[in-house]
């Protein structure tokens, strides 16, 4: 069943499904292998084993949500669907839940994230191929409670898109996935716990800015960086780096305060913002 599921993930993202968004809030399940139902409408993508996604009863809405979490460090599902539009996506909103996300790598542990992730897309008649119009990432991080989060979907060409596709990952990709849930969790780890997606509508063609207006600025930068956004807001900010360690967490920050990177390594770094539970993640470059 599994092996059937991750060969459809492949076939679904070269085709365009006939149906609209369905089952965005994990309500209907196949239960064809009672022991591991799975949310119908969604496919399994770059599974490793049999394990990594479950039906949740304890959801934000409803009666069910939908949990994806990593086993070990060879066992990690993603949960995908695509799916027809006849309008231009601007956000994928929805709520979460991030758990037990410590791992350990080299006796280091350090915090698991998450990734919520959108591309719109076209067929494209001459390439036989399909074009990304637009894309969304979103960084998420630990919480033990309900969190709505807004991922924005950022285009580079005013085309109308033909098919929208939703990934959802429980866990890092970019640090080589060595490291191991740490042993306070017997194995398992990173559970990502998903409710209520939505998708809003663009109406205004190509979109630079993100739609809460949060950006950052100077961008690279050297020493200090700072929020632009509307109006006087009081915010909180998570700073990790492009491995997902965290080296800011949870910190309170007001309209014209100073975020100090003067003392980090260059590189990338990823800069959540969340205004009273709205999430929105940038990427700061540091010179």
């Amino acid at each position: 069943m599994k092996k059937k599921l991750i060969l459809a993930a492949f076939t679904l993202l070269s085709i365009v499904s006939n149906a609209q968004q369905l089952n965005m809030d994990f309500e209907s399940w196949d239960e064809t292998n009672p022991e591991t139902p799975l949310p119908d409408n969604w496919v399994v993508a770059n599974g490793m084993g049999q394990f990594g996604i479950f039906r949740d009863s304890v959801p934000q809405q409803g009666n069910y949500a939908m949990t994806l979490s990593r086993w070990y460090y060879y066992t990690f599902d993603d949960a995908v669907q695509q799916s027809a539009v006849n309008f231009k996506p601007a956000t994928l909103s929805g709520y979460y839940k991030y758990t037990d996300n410590l791992i350990e790598q080299g006796g280091e542990p350090y915090s698991d994230t998450a990734h919520v992730y959108v591309f719109a897309t076209k067929w494209n008649t001459q390439t036989q191929q399909r074009d990304t119009l637009g894309s969304g990432h979103l960084k998420m991080f630990g919480t033990d409670f309900w969190t709505e989060f807004n991922c924005p979907v950022y285009y580079t060409s005013s085309d109308m898109p033909d098919s929208v596709i939703i990934r959802l990952a429980p866990t890092e990709r970019d640090n080589g996935n060595m490291g191991l849930c740490s042993m306070k969790t017997s194995g398992w780890c990173s559970y990502f716990t998903v409710d209520n997606l939505s998708l809003t509508e663009n109406t205004t063609g190509i979109s630079n800015a993100p739609a809460d207006q949060f950006m950052l600025y100077p961008n690279p930068a050297a020493d200090k960086v700072f929020i632009a956004t509307t109006g006087n807001k009081t915010l909180r900010y998570s700073l990790t780096n492009a491995v997902g360690k965290t080296i800011v967490q949870q910190t309170p920050y007001t309209t014209g305060d100073a975020i100090d990177i003067e003392g980090l390594p260059a590189g990338m770094y990823f800069l959540t913002i969340n205004n009273n539970g709205m999430l929105s993640t940038l990427k700061i470059v540091k010179q």
